[in-house]
C-alpha cells in the first residue's frame, strides 16, 4: 500500500514538473522602416523630435524632423504618437500642446514600408 502510494506521487510529481516548462520566449518582429510627412497647418515642420509610443506590444521609436519628414525604424503594430523640443524651441512651442503626449484616441498603424501622413492641427 505505502509502495503504491509512494508510485503514485512520484507520477504526480513527474506529470506535474513536465508540464511546468520555463517561460515562453516570445520575438518582436524585425523594424521596418516607415516615413512621417508632418506638417502643420499644411506647412511641413523642421527641427522637432517625432515620438510614437507603442499601444499594445513593440517597441518605442523616435526621430528628428527634417523638412517635414521623418524616418524611423519601427516594428509593426499600433502606436501613438507626439512631437518633443528638438532643436529649436520656437518649432515646438508652435506645436499645438496636445500634440506634445501620446493620446489613446489618436492612434496609427505601422506596416513595413508603409508612407503616413501626419497633420499636427
Amino acid at each position: 500500500m505505502i509502495k503504491a502510494i509512494s508510485c503514485l506521487l512520484i507520477l504526480t510529481t513527474a506529470v506535474f514538473i513536465a508540464g511546468c516548462g520555463g517561460p515562453t520566449v516570445v520575438t518582436n518582429p524585425d523594424p521596418v522602416e516607415v516615413t512621417f510627412n508632418v506638417k502643420r497647418s499644411g506647412t511641413p515642420v523642421n527641427d522637432l523630435t517625432f515620438n510614437l509610443q507603442p499601444i499594445a506590444e513593440g517597441g518605442q521609436s523616435q526621430g528628428m524632423i527634417q523638412n517635414g519628414v521623418a524616418k524611423l525604424a519601427v516594428m509593426p503594430g499600433t502606436y501613438t504618437y507626439y512631437v518633443t523640443q528638438g532643436k529649436t524651441e520656437a518649432a515646438y512651442n508652435a506645436i499645438p500642446e496636445t500634440f506634445r503626449g501620446g493620446a489613446m484616441d489618436r492612434k496609427l498603424e505601422v506596416s513595413a514600408g508603409a508612407t503616413i501622413d501626419i497633420a499636427l492641427d
